[in-house]
């Protein structure tokens, strides 16, 4: 599945992270339809 992360530095130290992916293609790979709804809490 393509995805990145972005990382954010402050010297030699990561100050952060973020990711970024395809929701979708992680749905594709579950198994799941591409429409499915999370469960809302």
């Amino acid at each position: 599945m393509p995805l990145a992360t972005l990382l954010t530095l402050d010297g030699r130290r990561i100050a952060s992270d973020q990711d970024f992916y395809s929701p979708n293609a992680v749905l594709a790979q579950s198994g799941l339809p591409v429409d499915w709804p999370p469960p809302t809490p």
